[in-house]
């Protein structure tokens, strides 16, 4: 019962952080705090995942921004009609976003991200995802958000290296 009152608790302050397109730092790091500390004191797993919107520079410049705004709410709308309940997104940057979690291991992560994919299509950008998974792959904030964002950025040079010849890779876990 507690675990539950808990999660509400986190579920009601999540939906708040996405409601503008400010990077909102305290957020961020509130929902981090918090989301660390709930699956340290109750022993329970969660992933992180980093998504980064490509191309929104080139977007922003060539159609204005007013229609790179707009894509950004839609993107935002479209991770909230995709998550669970208990899970949560923050604007972590400029172009930016990470997604908490709870209860959820690797395998829910990359089903997950099969989702938001399948999703966005219908957006005007597409997402890289880097995805870390409390305690497997570190137990602390900045440990889950450096592999999530080494993660990321060897997606984004995978999606960059197919515009090239394909050159020998290793799998690195990226979404």
């Amino acid at each position: 019962m507690r675990v539950r009152r808990t999660l509400s608790s986190l579920q009601k302050s999540n939906r708040a952080i996405v409601s503008s397109l400010n990077p909102a730092p305290r957020g961020f790091e509130q929902l981090i705090k918090s989301t660390l500390e709930h699956a340290q004191q109750f022993q329970q797993l969660f992933s992180i995942l980093l998504a980064d919107v490509d191309g929104l520079k080139e977007y922003n410049d060539t159609f204005g921004h007013s229609a790179a705004d707009e894509a950004l709410r839609t993107i935002v709308q479209l991770f909230l009609g995709n998550l669970r309940a208990v899970d949560a997104v923050a604007r972590y940057g400029g172009d930016e976003f990470v997604v908490f979690c709870p209860e959820f291991n690797r395998d829910g992560t990359e089903r997950l991200v099969t989702r938001l994919r399948a999703a966005m299509t219908v957006a005007p950008l597409s997402l890289s995802f880097g995805v870390a998974t409390f305690p497997e792959d570190g137990n602390t904030a900045t440990a889950l958000i450096s592999i999530s964002d080494q993660r990321l950025y060897a997606a984004k040079a995978r999606q960059h290296a197919r515009q090239r010849p394909a050159e020998p890779s290793t799998r690195l876990l990226v979404y």
